[in-house]
């Protein structure tokens, strides 16, 4: 085992969860390791001094407070929510509730045809001059 696996022993070990074989091989180890048996020595008392220490009683005015602030928080938040789907309503009545795949597809096609434009165009600015012909003889024959 590495020294890893030895520090998760010791908080399985704090916490009752580990195994007999665990416990046997973590045991051997703190013999020989004096940093996780320091270690351990400082889980097991903080474990003591937490089932020791009583939880606190919190007022019960502070918790109506809390529960007021968090009301008027998540009313806030859902009006925000229902202002930016009001903006989508009217495409929503329009299009129906499809009207996020027209928008991409509507992005798509525009960025297909600017691709298409800028691939399939002309890199000079110059068009090919096509021979004129100055009278009907001058052209070539068929």
């Amino acid at each position: 085992m590495n020294h890893k696996e030895y520090k998760e022993l010791l908080y399985l070990s704090v916490a009752g969860e580990i195994t007999v074989a665990g416990q046997e091989l973590l045991d051997i180890h703190l013999q020989q390791c004096s940093e996780c048996s320091k270690e351990y020595e400082q889980l097991k008392k903080l474990d003591e001094y937490l089932a020791v220490r009583k939880a606190e009683q919190v007022p019960e005015t502070l918790v109506d407070q809390a529960r007021a602030e968090l009301k008027k928080r998540l009313s806030a938040e859902r009006t925000d929510t229902k202002r930016i789907y009001s903006l989508f309503e009217p495409l929503t009545r329009f299009f129906g509730l499809n009207y996020k795949y027209i928008i991409n597809g509507t992005a798509y096609a525009a960025a297909g045809i600017l691709a298409g434009f800028l691939l399939f165009s002309e890199s000079s600015g110059e068009r090919p001059v096509t021979p004129a012909f100055s009278s009907v003889s001058e052209q070539p024959e068929e």
